[in-house]
């Protein structure tokens, strides 16, 4: 009788268990799923400027009259106005879709009884795109090029493992002649970067020596990948974290953004010197010229320099 009782104490047990581990793993958040999605329910301003620089285009802050239909409130939100080639672009950031709808409506009623120039408009998710248009090919790249932001980008996280992984991310190093080898932002913030990219072991070997990377770093399978020197300043007291931009209109640019961890206090403005070392699949790195670096708001075209 004890045998029975045992046994059936132990199926019991066991029966627990099964339950219990596949309710937690029902309940366990999609962590890429969060991040990665294809379909971002929100795009901020600053991934439209990258969209739109990556493609060539020379953002031109704007400064417009006051009366101007392209930069009134709508919706309380007042956009941000550039030219490009001497036409007005004007951007709404709403914090919904919602929101976008009725800022929509509102520019609809102020300019009822108004004779507009032509122009386009182009809601994106959230956010409410004018443009004053120029000539019929800036207008095409720029319809592409707007229209794609809506599917095409995706912010991964490169711990994610989706052919873009860190190598090294905690290295405070930087070569001798940094500030007179990088690109430095001509218009404030003058951030300032240094890129390489290499493609095999030997070439791999010399430039971790030039940005002062004495431990010896991963092995890289050559055959499948390349590898990027991404080299920074950043503030010593809040150090960035570095993710992928994933954005398949932009062919010709690989695209990062530097993020502050949340609930970052005020940060110090020391330039402590900062090395990413990451590797990229082939299928991703064959044919970037350029590299994208989205800190702080601002988007810089970087050269990618080949060893």
């Amino acid at each position: 009788m004890r045998t029975r009782y045992t046994v059936l104490a132990a199926l019991l047990f066991i029966l627990f268990l099964l339950v219990y581990f596949t309710i937690n793993q029902m309940e366990a958040p999609d962590k890429k799923q969060s991040y990665s999605s294809n379909s971002p329910t929100i795009i901020s301003l600053s991934h439209v400027e990258a969209a739109i620089t990556v493609q060539g285009f020379n953002l031109e802050k704007a400064d417009l009259p006051r009366e101007n239909v392209f930069i009134q409130k709508l919706n309380g939100v007042s956009p941000k106005a550039y030219f490009i080639d001497g036409r007005t672009l004007s951007i709404y950031e709403f914090p919904t879709e919602d929101a976008r709808k009725k800022g929509m409506d509102d520019f609809e009623e102020q300019t009822t009884t108004i004779d507009l120039e032509a122009y386009k408009t182009y809601p994106i998710k959230n956010l409410l795109v004018f443009y004053v248009e120029g000539t019929m090919a800036i207008n095409d790249k720029l319809n592409t090029t707007l229209t794609s932001l809506a599917t095409e980008r995706t912010l991964i996280p490169l711990e994610e493992k989706n052919g873009v992984d860190f190598l090294a991310s905690e290295k405070k190093t930087l070569p001798n002649n940094f500030h007179e080898r990088a690109l430095t932002r001509e218009y404030p913030p003058h951030f300032s970067y240094l890129v390489y990219k290499v493609e095999k072991q030997q070439d791999y070997e010399e430039v971790s020596r030039l940005y002062q990377l004495e431990t010896s770093l991963q092995e890289v399978n050559f055959a499948e990948n390349d590898v990027f020197f991404i080299g920074l300043n950043e503030s010593g007291s809040c150090p960035y974290d570095l993710k992928w931009v994933e954005n398949k209109a932009a062919l010709s640019s690989i695209s990062f953004e530097l993020t502050l961890p949340p609930e970052t206090e005020e940060c110090t403005s020391d330039a402590t010197p900062r090395t990413f070392v990451v590797q990229v699949s082939n299928e991703i790195s064959n044919h970037q010229e350029n590299l994208l670096m989205i800190e702080s708001d601002s988007n810089t075209v970087v050269p990618i320099l080949a060893r």
